[in-house]
């Protein structure tokens, strides 16, 4: 009995029917597959009959780690081909890996990430050798543009004159081999002779691919003069690949009748011959190690069951170098237990959330394209290609491609198409495919369809996400090739208990999520259904999307509206709640862990865990406030910055004040939090220093302490006469930033004496005339402005008669008389440099204040018209400053050289 090792790329189709076909001729009694083993008892579900892609997802939660991870699966993926065939071929079937929440998958949510990083080296040499821009090139050329398509199609590995394969007469004149095609078919250009040819130069090394030595070349005889895998003149991987045969007995490429071209075996000894390469003698991690040494466990105990014929073992091709060795290690005497039985699978803690289940996935999620580390590129067309064939899967694609353009209004004429078609022939003549491969047409419509330069490669010939600002056509192909295939699992699929527990809840509450619904929080219907709403957005589960509502406590709105989620379909749901059980079992324990995630990751950030705050209130999960408003009141502590500190205040002291509609109004633990944030802030700010701009943080952070004071009173242990007397300290130190003395000036003013206010009159800084004028000249104006108004704007919109100062009394004018001076005297330059912040400042005022400021201006000005045409200037102010600026430089220019106007 021998074990068989293939080692795939996951998601290859060429993979997938080499795996078909080996089945077929091995007729394998175990068939042993790189997946998680703990899903062994539960196969029979996995192969309900599910539509693919699908994915088991797998989680694990404990007080020290959480994680969690999927295994996806598409009806071209090469493991799933073992399982669903191998069980129909009367197998044992078996999954070998550890499971998904074991240590060795730390870091890692996807069991089928290719480990590119680690043998990078290899595949750049290699796709230099080749004369390609990626892996996925490089792989698509040796591997799924050779693949057969059967008799009479000449594919790859067949001999049929008629079929023009590799190794046979022809293919326009030429078969890539044979003798013509530069001189010698693939590798004409590179050495006179073609792929598998005997030729003097031997093409790609001098015997060929597949000779029947590799000493002296063979793919990658540039890695050491001894062919792919080789490190020296010894050359070839040995005489041990695939059950024992020379690795030359069936010359890849050769000529011998019978011999079988590249066929499936070819193709097993050059994915092997590969994967050795790309290996080489890369050091696993010890992850790896601990993973490889499990699987080679079970392929030991399957060897050693008592009547048992082949075994079949199907794993990424990085790991099959390694267990061969473990397994022939074995074979040469050591004691591994094998006799014993299979390993044991290994179970989770008992005080461990832990679990597995099927989830559906998309061809969005498989995409290279968006990210996947397994993926292969483009995985629609790699259906077409799996159902249909290549030639027909090329057609597919075009018109895949063509549809998508012309349907958001792209111009595709058939004559582009045509020179699309004649592009990607000439291509795949040229790259050695005796059919245009998926890049040859991809290339040959990039060049037919675009009409205009680019900035950045194709996107095809590199590997990751689309890059912001990719051509919209090129954006539109890659979507073209994804495709919108969405998995569905089968009816009888065994859900976890969350999914039963919102779909019954979203039934009472009569929430389908085909239409909007307006919710009012103050009715017990509308706050429940509002909660389990917040609850499925907390778990980003696609159902509804809020519209309108309060967003924090001091919020007055009491309704809230939504609109059906855009990805509101029910298997989009259902994948979302079933990764939302790897968070707990009900709708409300998910809810919670997800939240105390949340926790963890604000890392004491106040403005964060004030946003948590309000969503934990939002769902309803009051079990959560003692936790949060802890993690809160420690956070003052250890906070270094008074905005992020505000708007944890604003929060706070708005669910404190407001909040009757979810029941925390007066909260005890909020008037605690309230009281220490005040001080801490005012703190903060006596010691910031420095210039700048207008921070809106550290502006707010003063206006939360304003309404603190104003509303709160009773909380603190500062009163008003302590708050004032920090805020006049700060307002007149000169050391401090304008937009800072400007908002304690204004909230020096907010909290004085007014007429019918009880208490005493509370004086700050002096009267509004100094204070302006104390910035007025500078470019810091508009940011103490900007501070001021933030805090006090009705100061400028109140009548002078009226304005009451905390220590003098208001003058003639008022504030905005002075303005108004200050603004008039200053010199042209200053003021066009001012201007920007200027705006920015009086922005903090409502359009209709803003008229009321241009109605007083007028009448200073004894001038009778409309204030609301100062409002609307015929272009942007900003835009009229800058252009008098230029005007004034180039003014200047003219007077220094003399070119000025005349006298």
């Amino acid at each position: 009995m021998t074990a068989h090792f293939l080692g795939v790329r996951h998601h290859s189709p060429a993979c997938a029917r080499l795996v078909s076909r080996t089945i077929a001729a091995l007729r394998p009694s175990h068939v042993l597959v790189e997946g998680p083993s703990d899903l062994n008892d539960r196969l029979g579900e996995l192969l309900l009959g599910h539509r693919l892609p699908i994915a088991v997802f797998s989680h694990y939660r404990d007080d020290e780690r959480s994680t969690t991870s999927w295994t996806p699966f598409c009806d071209y993926s090469p493991e799933w081909v073992a399982l669903s065939e191998g069980r129909a071929a009367g197998a044992q079937v078996r999954f070998i890996d550890l499971p998904a929440w074991h240590p060795a998958f730390a870091g890692r949510s996807n069991r089928y990430a290719d480990a590119e990083v680690r043998y990078e080296r290899a595949t750049a040499r290699l796709c230099a050798r080749f004369g390609v821009d990626s892996a996925d090139a490089l792989w698509d050329r040796m591997f799924e543009a050779a693949e057969s398509d059967g008799p009479g199609e000449g594919g790859l590995g067949n001999d049929r004159p008629g079929g023009g394969g590799l190794g046979g007469d022809r293919l326009g004149g030429g078969g890539l081999g044979g003798d013509r095609l530069g001189g010698g078919g693939l590798g004409g250009d590179l050495g006179g002779g073609g792929l598998g040819s005997d030729g003097p130069a031997g093409g790609l090394g001098s015997d060929g691919l597949g000779s029947d030595r590799l000493a002296d070349g063979g793919l990658g005889g540039d890695l050491g003069g001894g062919g792919l895998g080789s490190d020296g003149p010894a050359g070839g991987l040995g005489p041990n690949v695939l059950g024992g045969d020379r690795l030359g007995g069936d010359r890849l490429g050769g000529d011998r009748p019978g011999s079988g071209g590249l066929g499936y075996r070819s193709l097993a000894e050059r994915l092997a011959l590969y994967f050795d390469v790309v290996r080489g003698d890369t050091e696993a991690d010890a992850s790896d190690r601990a993973r490889e040494e499990y699987m080679a466990s079970w392929v030991r105990a399957a060897l050693a069951e008592p009547g048992a014929g082949p075994v079949l073992v199907v794993t990424g091709g990085f790991h099959r170098p390694a267990l061969v060795a473990l397994t022939e290690a074995a074979g040469r005497g050591a004691d591994t237990g094998a006799a014993h039985g299979p390993p044991a699978v290994p179970r989770p803690a008992t005080d461990a959330l832990a679990g597995s289940h099927l989830v559906p996935y998309s061809f969005h999620q498989l995409d290279a394209f968006t990210g996947y580390q397994s993926g292969m590129p483009s995985p629609g067309f790699h259906q077409h290609v799996w159902e249909h064939g290549p030639a027909a899967a090329g057609e597919l694609l075009v018109r895949d491609i063509t549809e998508r353009l012309r349907g958001r209004g792209r111009h595709v004429s058939t004559a582009s198409l045509i020179a699309a078609r004649a592009a990607a022939q000439g291509l795949a003549a040229l790259r050695g495919h005796h059919r245009p491969a998926r890049l040859d047409l991809l290339d040959g419509l990039a060049g037919a369809l675009l009409d205009e330069a680019v900035d950045e490669p194709l996107p095809w010939t590199r590997r990751g996400p689309l890059r912001p600002g990719t051509h919209p056509v090129l954006v539109e192909m890659v979507a073209a090739g994804c495709g919108q295939r969405t998995g569905a699992l089968h009816p009888d699929t065994p859900l976890p208990p969350i999914v039963h527990d919102v779909t019954a809840r979203l039934a009472v509450l009569g929430l389908d999520g085909t239409r909007p619904v307006t919710l009012r929080l103050t009715e017990p219907a509308g706050l429940d259904a509002s909660r389990v709403l917040h609850c499925l957005r907390i778990l980003d589960v696609p159902c509804y999307a809020r519209t309108r509502g309060p967003v924090d406590g001091a919020d007055p709105e009491a309704t809230e509206r939504w609109e059906p989620h855009a990805a509101s379909a029910a298997g989009a749901r259902e994948a979302a709640l079933i990764e939302a059980s790897g968070h707990g079992m009900t709708l409300a324990d998910a809810t919670a862990t997800a939240l105390g995630e949340r926790v963890r990751a604000a890392a004491a950030a106040p403005d964060a865990l004030a946003r948590i705050l309000f969503d934990a209130v939002a769902c309803g999960a009051t079990g959560m406030l003692g936790p949060l408003l802890t993690e809160l009141r420690a956070a003052v502590d250890r906070a270094g910055d008074p905005g992020p500190l505000g708007e944890a205040l604003h929060t706070a002291l708005g669910l404190w004040r407001h909040d009757r509609v979810y029941g925390v109004a007066g909260d005890p633990l909020l008037a605690g939090f309230v009281d220490a944030a005040v001080a801490r802030v005012l703190w903060l700010a006596e010691g910031l220093h420095g210039a700048g701009g207008v921070d809106r943080g550290r502006v707010g952070a003063l206006t939360a302490v304003r309404d603190a004071v104003l509303h709160a009173a009773p909380l603190l242990s500062l009163d008003r006469a302590a708050v004032t007397a920090v805020c006049a300290r700060i307002s007149t130190d000169p050391a401090a930033p304008a937009d800072l003395r400007g908002a304690a000036y204004g909230l020096c003013r907010a909290l004085a004496h007014r007429p019918g206010e009880d208490g005493p009159r509370v004086d700050g800084v002096g009267d509004p005339v100094a204070a302006v004028r104390a910035v007025a000249g500078t470019a810091a104006l508009g940011d103490w402005l900007g501070g001021l108004f933030a805090l006090a704007r009705e100061e400028l919109t109140a009548p002078a008669a009226g304005n009451t100062t905390c220590g003098a009394a208001g003058q003639d004018d008022g504030l905005l008389g002075v303005l108004d001076a200050l603004v008039s005297e200053q010199p042209e330059d200053e003021f066009l440099a001012g201007l920007p912040a200027l705006r920015q400042a009086f922005a903090y005022f409502p359009p209709r204040e803003r008229e009321r400021i241009a109605a007083r201006l007028i009448e200073r000005r004894g001038l009778r018209g409309s204030a609301r045409g100062l409002l609307r200037t015929p272009a942007d102010p900003l835009l009229i400053g800058r252009a008098r600026r230029l005007e004034d430089d180039v003014s200047r220019l003219l007077e220094r050289h003399g070119l000025g106007a005349a006298p």
